[in-house]
């Protein structure tokens, strides 16, 4: 059973979160950042939506069915080779 897809618009609680760290026991400085995009994909593979289902074929068919339109933000990105080319600060 496909219980539902939801997005940040329907899970406001999950705006800013705090992100656990990445390796456990390693203090970093604490920072906010969305557990899903909202308007803005910032890297590839950032999660757009959230699936929750009985099964996991059921989440596999409603993954399958979600749709995301991308378009270029016109922000400067840069590829390793050029940003290997740049000047360290």
């Amino acid at each position: 059973m496909l219980l539902g897809v939801f997005t940040l618009a329907d899970l406001p609680e999950l705006r800013e979160a705090l992100p656990p760290p990445v390796v456990p026991g390693v203090a970093v400085k604490p920072y906010r950042q969305s557990a899903l995009a909202d308007g803005l994909v910032r890297f590839a593979g950032e999660a757009v939506a959230v699936v929750v289902a009985g099964d996991p074929y059921r989440a596999a068919d409603g993954a399958a069915a979600v749709g995301v339109e991308y378009e270029r933000s016109g922000r400067k990105s840069f590829t390793t080779p050029a940003a290997r080319s740049s000047p360290a600060p």
